[in-house]
């Protein structure tokens, strides 16, 4: 029996799983800041990003996903504030997802040489 899911979950799911979209070359973000995300979109000032930053970047999309944009940004900026940009728990956890990542693909790039 195919049963098809309500529409609620459906265009969560779809919301949840859209790709994230980076946007190169910007102007107007700030020299420090080497990527910023909002919702599902990267934006830089670069002309490319590493993939360690992709993946960080990846990881607030997915937070993005699970809080909303205003409840995530709430959070970001409170916990920026309380503990600091490295302290965040959004960055602390962004940058382990990159990390946990990064490793197989070093690993795989040593045993090639």
């Amino acid at each position: 029996m195919n049963k098809e899911l309500p529409p609620t979950i459906t265009s969560s799911l779809r919301r949840a799983f859209r790709p994230m979209s980076v946007h190169y070359g910007l102007w107007w973000i700030p020299e420090r800041a080497v990527a910023l995300c909002i919702g599902r979109h990267v934006f830089t000032a670069f002309d490319s990003l590493s993939q360690w930053t992709l993946d960080h970047e990846e990881m607030h999309v997915i937070q993005y996903a699970a809080y909303g944009i205003i409840p995530y940004l709430m959070r970001w900026l409170y916990w920026t504030w309380k503990y600091g940009y490295a302290n965040n728990p959004f960055e602390v956890e962004a940058r382990e997802f990159a990390n946990r990542l990064a490793t197989p693909r070093v690993r795989r790039a040593q045993l090639r040489e």
